[in-house]
């Protein structure tokens, strides 16, 4: 039997919520996950290579 973990992507935060504390905070208090898809477009182009290491 396959073993499936519910979860979502986080591309609904990319405009209201930039903050990685402040989707993460949704996605498990409200919406009551602990598994989200990171989406690179929450992710500044513009970030040298180590700020966006942070974000793995």
């Amino acid at each position: 039997m396959a073993r499936l973990h519910l979860g979502i992507n986080t591309c609904f935060a990319v405009k209201r919520w930039p903050e990685p504390q402040q989707w993460l905070s949704i996605v498990k208090e409200e919406l009551g996950l602990d598994c989200c898809q990171f989406s690179l477009d929450l992710v500044d182009p513009m970030l040298d290579e180590n700020a966006v290491g942070a974000y793995a």
